[in-house]
């Protein structure tokens, strides 16, 4: 962390590709998890790994491979809490949701879905009632019982998904694009204790609010200091939300923005939006809409932010960059 020095690296698997992949995704775009003192790494249409922090393989458990959507690739990482690691998994041929055990790679329970290819991340929502399990499908938008993968809750979707819920202990917001063109599909806020079909009569209580042509349809939404904050994949769109009501504050085109891959991230009372061509947009959070500056720096962006200690971590294609409040960006 202080240097870029490389102090390993291992090969996860040598194979001919299972799968096709878009020029612009990679064999192994899932983002990789860790415990402090494993590191968890799932390849989707190929097996789940165990490295230990010295980068010796633990365990590994092969997973079956299944086509996607226009030979696209996949990108939905793993989720680690606790003792499970959580796989979703939503392609063309066979789409599930599955728990396996962090210290063997065994698998715990698995739930098949109705579900055509996406590219979302699972995400565990603590809320005031329970613990839920929530996947962005395309078809719909589920929550399950993390301990067993029953269903809670669905939704309708728009047909396509890539973006990660997010929620704090009231209120839960997901949404997705639509298939044909990846346009921006519903936002919705979601209120704690759900059960079955959302849509339902005995269940429309549940809906705190939902927003047509709201959802970020790549990225994943912002939740900080009562807005919720959505970019486009193209036009450099931001879209600042009330959390409590949906109300959109504003709509606006950031200057000289390009299209936006990268998660929105929150530091130091400010928000920044990292575009593709590493332009990186400060605002001051709430309901007015104010540029602070733009910083910039070289290379295509497509991954989201990291951050450790101090250091905001950036990855372009090229090179990873580590940046503190005490230096200058510096560049492995």
């Amino acid at each position: 962390l202080d240097s870029g020095e490389r102090l390993w690296e291992t090969t996860v698997r040598e194979s001919p590709p299972t799968i096709p992949r878009h020029r612009s995704n990679s064999y192994a775009s899932e983002t990789p998890v860790t415990d402090g003192e494993f590191i968890y790494v799932c390849v989707a249409m190929a097996g789940l790994y165990c490295f230990d922090r010295d980068g010796n393989e633990i365990w590994n458990q092969p997973l079956s491979s299944h086509s996607m959507q226009y030979g696209w690739g996949t990108g939905s990482s793993p989720l680690l809490v606790n003792e499970l690691l959580y796989v979703l998994c939503d392609n063309e041929d066979a789409s599930y949701v599955a728990a396996f055990d962090k210290s063997n790679g065994s698998e715990r329970w698995r739930t098949e879905r109705v579900e055509q290819s996406n590219w979302s991340t699972p995400y565990l929502w603590n809320n005031n009632k329970r613990a839920e399990l929530v996947t962005c499908g395309g078809a719909k938008i589920r929550s399950y019982d993390p301990g067993n993968g029953n269903l809670l809750w669905e939704l309708p979707g728009n047909g396509r998904c890539a973006m990660t819920a997010v929620g704090k202990p009231d209120l839960l917001f997901v949404g997705s694009a639509t298939r044909s063109t990846g346009a921006s599909g519903t936002l919705t806020a979601v209120r704690p204790g759900a059960v079955g079909d959302l849509t339902a009569e005995d269940a429309k209580h549940s809906v705190a609010w939902s927003l047509p042509q709201a959802a970020p349809n790549l990225s994943s939404p912002l939740l900080f200091d009562g807005c919720v904050y959505a970019l486009s994949q193209f036009g450099g769109i931001i879209q600042c939300f009330d959390a409590e009501t949906g109300k959109r504050h504003y709509r606006k085109r950031l200057p000289g923005a390009a299209g936006f891959t990268a998660s929105p991230w929150a530091a130091g009372g400010k928000v920044f939006c990292l575009d593709e061509k590493g332009q990186t947009f400060v605002l001051v959070p709430g309901a007015e809409y104010q540029v602070v500056r733009t910083n910039e720096l070289e290379g295509m962006f497509w991954s989201s932010a990291a951050i450790a200690d101090d250091a905001l971590l950036l990855r372009s294609v090229d090179h990873l960059y580590r940046i503190s409040e005490s230096g200058h960006p510096s560049r492995p």
